[in-house]
């Protein structure tokens, strides 16, 4: 999660100097769009991976109940 959180981070910072730059907008548009497929790049790894560690818990906690009924 802290990977996660620092990718977010630096997405963050990238957007607000990508923001406050005065380029040619065309470019500035085309500089966001990059940035925005990078990060959704980046991150995919780590989303999964915390979507399957909920999954597993969520299958753990399952089977504990089970498990207290009977």
């Amino acid at each position: 999660m802290a990977a996660l959180a620092d990718l977010e981070v630096r997405y963050q910072v990238d957007r607000e100097r990508l923001e406050a730059w005065t380029g040619p907008e065309a470019i500035k548009m085309r500089f966001t769009a990059q940035l925005e497929e990078h990060h959704q790049r980046e991150r995919e790894p780590y989303v999964q991976r915390l979507a399957d560690l909920h999954h597993r818990t969520m299958i753990i906690m399952g089977l504990h109940d089970t498990r207290l009924i009977t």
